[in-house]
Formats: structure tokens, C-alpha cells, sequence
């Protein structure tokens, strides 16, 4: 599976949650986007949503589920950290997902290493595939230049909204795979990767948690550490969606319990500029 990811910048393991665990987690993430307003879900029409984790207690559990970490020790990840995660829900007849990478650090050498800094844990809550929204990517891509996208800005306002369906960040690419999975899969990608999703053609919701991780953490640049440690409190200006006054610090003690050994430690480094655009 490492080679895998490494080379192509994706991997999926298979049946890690029984489908009762996902279902009962779906209830919980349907009610959240059931509460959304009109105002948000136009905001991020491209994404269908964008709930930040780390405002939520009750997904804890699942950040900290041994189950994922199984993983982690297969793939030869040690220290690993928590940073953010999102519920990405895309409603009955939302659009495609733009192209997008989400590496943030391209400032330091470290990024054009094979070494990766920070991975996707992709948590689809239903059976998904191309007619409802299943995740593409163009493999190889975390770590070379993919010039139809390489001077492209992604993560604005105008792609989230849906502003322009005709831009080249929303079409499908000759180099592309879709990576379908089966209820209880889960998918690992390097945060360098470009990917999306395709539109949901279905008459259902199509929800997935995105959990963001930072493998062999005391092995990262001083700098880097010093970001995660930002993200992670809600510190950093560059984010998607801001975390709520406080984040985790106003969590039950039980709650904040479960991920004790996963949050970044304080780094007195000074951090990286917010930089998600790769100079290759």
C-alpha cells in the first residue's frame, strides 16, 4: 500500500468500518447538513459543504478510531498527528468538485521531497461512485507539474460557488481516475495531490469526512510543526473554514481525552506562509 501511495499519491483499504459503524455515523452527519443554511451551502455549492470537525465533540471518536491507525502502523507512519477534517456533503444534484491540491507549504524544500507531510483520510458514508460524487484524482501529481492545472489558483470564492461551470477546473481530464468505494472503504492521499469529485447525479446526499493527518511528525521540519500547531488551534489566516472561537479547548475533558497523543505540540518556530500554489 506505502508504494502505492507514494507513486501514485492515493491508496484505499478496504472494509475497515462495518457498514453498521458508518451508517450510524452517516445519521449524525446528515442531521449537521440538514442544519446548514441556504447561505453556507451556496457559499460552497462546489463542495456541497464544509463543516469544520474540530467544532464538533462528537467526532472525536472517529478521529481517534484505533481502526485508522491499523492503518497507519501498515503504511509505516509513526507520531502521527491531527490537524483538521471537514463533513463534505453534496447534495442531490450538486456540481463537480474543482481541481484542487491542498498543500500548503510549498515554501519549503521539504515539499518537493518524497517524503509526505501531511494525508487525507477520505471517510465516504455510502456506497460512491461516479453518479453520485465519487473522488477523482490525477495520479502521480504530488509530485511533478500537471500543466493543464499548474497555473491555476484553486480555493476561491469563484470555484466554490460555481461561478463559471465551463472552467477547466471543473471538467474531466484525459489523465484522470475515479476511485470508487464500496460503504466501510477508506482512502488515503497525499495532500499534494490533485483531485476532485464529480458532480452528484443521484437523488441523495452524498456525504464523506475528510480528516487530516501528519505522519512521522517529529521528522517534519521545525517550521512545518509550527504551522500544524496553528492550524490545528484555528491560528493561521489561508484556511477554508475558520475553527470557532476555541475549537478543541472547549470540548468535554472526555472528548478532548480520546486525542491527548494526536494533537501537534507547541512549536516557538516561526511558521510557514500560507502558500498552496507549487513552484515545481
Amino acid at each position: 500500500m506505502i508504494k502505492e501511495l507514494e507513486q501514485k499519491g492515493y491508496c484505499k483499504f478496504k472494509e475497515v468500518f462495518p457498514k453498521k459503524f458508518i451508517y450510524e455515523l452517516k445519521i449524525k452527519c446528515l442531521e449537521i447538513a440538514e442544519g446548514l443554511s441556504v447561505e453556507l451551502r451556496e457559499k460552497y455549492k462546489s463542495q456541497g459543504s464544509l463543516v469544520q470537525l474540530l467544532d464538533y465533540p462528537c467526532f472525536s471518536k472517529i478521529i481517534a478510531e484505533s481502526r485508522l491507525f491499523d492503518c497507519f502502523i501498515k503504511l509505516g507512519f509513526k507520531d502521527t498527528v491531527f490537524s483538521s477534517g471537514y463533513l463534505i456533503s453534496k447534495p442531490a444534484g450538486g456540481p463537480p468538485l474543482f481541481w484542487h491540491q491542498d498543500w500548503w507549504g510549498w515554501d519549503h524544500p521539504y515539499s518537493y521531497t518524497s517524503n509526505i507531510a501531511q494525508f487525507f483520510v477520505m471517510i465516504y458514508l455510502q456506497d460512491t461512485h461516479r453518479e453520485n460524487g465519487c473522488l477523482r484524482v490525477i495520479p502521480g501529481s504530488h509530485r511533478k507539474k500537471y500543466e493543464p492545472l499548474s497555473s491555476l489558483n484553486a480555493h476561491s470564492d469563484e470555484l466554490s460557488e460555481y461561478r463559471n461551470p465551463l472552467s477547466i477546473q471543473f471538467q474531466e481530464l484525459n489523465q484522470e481516475e475515479s476511485v470508487e468505494v464500496s460503504m466501510g472503504d477508506v482512502i488515503f492521499g497525499d495532500a499534494r495531490l490533485l483531485h476532485g469529485a464529480y458532480g452528484n447525479y443521484s437523488t441523495e446526499e452524498r456525504s464523506l469526512l475528510t480528516l487530516w493527518y501528519h505522519p512521522n511528525y517529529f521528522d517534519l521540519p521545525a517550521s512545518i510543526r509550527a504551522t500544524i500547531w496553528r492550524l490545528h488551534n484555528g491560528i493561521i489566516e489561508g484556511v477554508d473554514t475558520p475553527i470557532n472561537e476555541g475549537g478543541i479547548s472547549n470540548w468535554p475533558e472526555e472528548d478532548k481525552l480520546l486525542l491527548t497523543t494526536l494533537i501537534p505540540r507547541v512549536e516557538k518556530d516561526a511558521p510557514l506562509k500560507w502558500n498552496r500554489i507549487p513552484n515545481w
